[in-house]
């Protein structure tokens, strides 16, 4: 854990201090440039960048593991109100469970980041990193699911990991927050304006 905030921190400076872009603009902030599309498009393939590193240390999902989180959510289902703690937690602490939640992840990241490249308005743009932004922001999450499968040896130990990929916690929250405070909302207020100057008599 401590080489892991060291190799962080490494590289959090070393992103601060260079002048390429990169999604660490979202929080480095004084390069970046909401505006520019050509900008927001290098944020968001950075960001791909990541989730493709990620995903690739990750081992494919069963069809024997699929079925047994599929057939025990029926049953807690059909239990409803009657499922009882230690049911539900069997489920979400599980292996198979916190895998798929991770892949599941990766593919919402990828399609959202794929929206938000192939979106033809600045509005339609901004609903997809919204989008992004919820799932950047829910980092604690899936770190549970990276650990979970790290207990398992399932994925390989942080100091095997790419830079890129880790403490999901740490860098997910920062670049959520950096997208809400940095693209979402200069984009909502620069729509208030124009439509405070329409207004005007």
């Amino acid at each position: 854990m401590r080489f892991t905030g060291i190799s962080l921190i490494i590289g959090l400076i070393a992103c601060s201090l260079t002048h390429a872009q990169s999604a660490w603009d979202l929080v480095f902030r004084e390069q970046l440039d909401w505006t520019s599309r050509a900008h927001r498009l290098t944020l968001s393939r950075d960001l791909l960048d990541r989730i493709t590193l990620l995903e690739s240390n990750l081992p494919t999902l069963s069809e024997r593991d699929v079925q047994w989180v599929t057939q025990l959510e029926a049953r807690i289902e059909r239990l409803g109100d009657d499922a009882t703690s230690s049911q539900r937690g069997r489920l979400y602490l599980s292996r198979q469970y916190q895998h798929r939640t991770l892949l599941e992840h990766t593919q919402r990241m990828r399609d959202e980041l794929g929206c938000v490249q192939s979106a033809t308005t600045t509005h339609d743009e901004m609903l997809c990193w919204g989008r992004v932004a919820v799932e950047l922001l829910d980092g604690e999450r899936i770190d549970v699911a990276i650990e979970t499968l790290r207990d398992h040896r399932m994925i390989p130990r942080p100091r095997e990991m790419p830079l890129k990929t880790l403490n999901p916690s740490i860098w997910y929250g920062e670049f959520g927050r950096g997208i809400v405070e940095y693209l979402l909302l200069p984009y909502l207020e620069s729509q208030q304006s124009q439509s405070s100057q329409l207004s005007q008599p």
